[in-house]
C-alpha cells in the first residue's frame, strides 16, 4: 500500500518531466495496481468471511465437541456403572447355577426317592389287594357255609318236630336260635321222680330223635340235664342234683349211642344241676319245667372257624 502512495507521488511531482508514454505507463501500472488492490480487497473480505464462518463454526465445533466431550464422560460413568452391574449380575448368575445345580441334583435324588416310594406303595398295594381279594372270597364262602348252616338248621328243625309230632303236648318242644336247635324233653316223659332210668315214652321219643341224628354227619349234640331247685333227698350213691343231672344226660347218650350212625366223638353229655333254670321254682309248673333234659344240636363249626381265623 505505502508502495503505491509513493509511486504516485512520483508520478505527480514528476509529471511535467516524464514523458507522456511513462505517463501512460504508470497509469496503465496504476491502473493495474488498482484494479489488483481491489480484488485484494474483494478477496480480503471474501476471506474474512470465510474467517468468520470458520470462526463460528469452530465455535460451533467446539460447543459440540464440548458437549460430546460431557456426553462421552456421561457414557463412560454409565458403561462403568453397567460393568460394575454386570460383574454383580455375573456372580449372582454363577451362584444361581451353582445353587440351582445343587437343587436340581437334590430334587433329582427327591424324586428318585418318591419313584422307589411310589413302587414300594404300589408293590404294597397290591399285595393288600390280593389279601383283600383273599378276604372278600373267603367272606362270600363264609356268608354261604352261614346261610347252609341256617338252611340245615331249619331242615333238621323240621325233621325234628316232624319226627317227635307224637310227643307234642307231653312235655316236648323244639326251637331254634342262635345258630342252634334245641330239643327240650321235660322230665316227666323221660324219668320217674329222683331216678335216671329212662321210661318207655322216654325211649320211645330218645328213638325218633335218634332217627334224625343219625342221619346227619356234620352235627355236635350237647346232652344237657337240669333239675329244679329242691335238694336231692335218694338214696344210693348220688349226692346232689349235680350227680343226678349228670347221670340223667349220661341215660340219654347211652340211648343214642345205641342207635348206629351217631359218632360218639360227637357227643358231649353235661349236668347243670339247678342253676339254669327256665322257670320259677316256686310254683310246681315251673319245677316240672326246669326238670329237663335239653339236647342241644350245633352243625360242625370247624370250616367255619378256620376260615375266620384266616380272615
Amino acid at each position: 500500500m505505502k508502495k503505491i502512495l509513493v509511486l504516485v507521488a512520483l508520478t505527480l511531482s514528476l509529471g511535467s518531466c516524464v514523458s507522456s508514454k511513462i505517463h501512460k505507463d504508470l497509469q496503465t501500472k496504476y491502473d493495474q495496481i488498482s484494479g489488483e488492490k481491489k480484488l485484494l480487497e474483494e478477496e480480503n473480505q471474501s476471506l474474512q468471511s470465510e474467517l468468520d464462518d470458520s470462526q463460528s463454526n469452530l465455535k460451533s465445533a467446539e460447543s459440540e465437541l464440548s458437549a460430546l466431550k460431557e456426553d462421552s464422560e456421561l457414557l463412560k460413568r454409565k458403561y462403568s456403572a453397567l460393568e460394575k452391574d454386570h460383574a454383580s449380575l455375573l456372580e449372582s448368575y454363577n451362584l444361581l447355577t451353582n445353587s440351582n445345580d445343587a437343587l436340581l441334583a437334590k430334587n433329582a435324588q427327591k424324586n428318585l426317592d418318591l419313584l422307589k416310594d411310589l413302587e414300594n406303595s404300589r408293590a404294597l398295594l397290591a399285595e393288600e389287594n390280593a389279601k383283600l381279594e383273599s378276604k372278600e372270597k373267603k367272606i362270600k364262602e363264609l356268608e354261604y357255609l352261614m346261610r347252609e348252616r341256617e338252611n340245615t338248621l331249619s331242615a333238621m328243625k323240621k325233621s325234628l318236630s316232624d319226627a317227635l309230632r307224637g310227643f307234642e303236648g307231653k312235655g316236648l318242644t323244639v326251637e331254634q336260635r342262635n345258630g342252634k336247635v334245641y330239643v327240650s324233653l321235660e322230665n316227666r316223659l323221660l324219668f320217674p321222680s329222683g331216678s335216671w332210668t329212662v321210661n318207655s315214652l322216654g325211649k320211645g321219643a330218645i328213638n325218633d330223635l335218634a332217627k334224625v341224628l343219625s342221619t346227619q354227619d356234620d352235627i355236635n349234640i350237647l346232652i344237657e340235664g337240669h333239675t329244679d331247685a329242691d335238694a336231692y333227698r335218694g338214696n344210693g350213691t348220688l349226692l346232689d342234683n349235680w350227680d343226678l343231672s349228670v347221670k340223667r344226660s349220661t341215660a340219654i347218650v347211652r340211648l343214642l349211642l345205641n342207635t348206629n350212625g351217631i359218632d360218639p366223638t360227637r357227643i358231649t353229655a353235661a349236668g347243670r344241676s339247678k342253676y339254669i333254670p327256665v322257670a320259677t321254682n316256686k310254683t310246681v309248673e315251673g319245677k316240672s319245667k326246669n326238670r329237663r333234659i335239653e339236647v342241644i344240636i350245633e352243625p360242625d363249626l370247624s370250616k367255619i372257624e378256620a376260615m375266620l381265623s384266616g380272615l
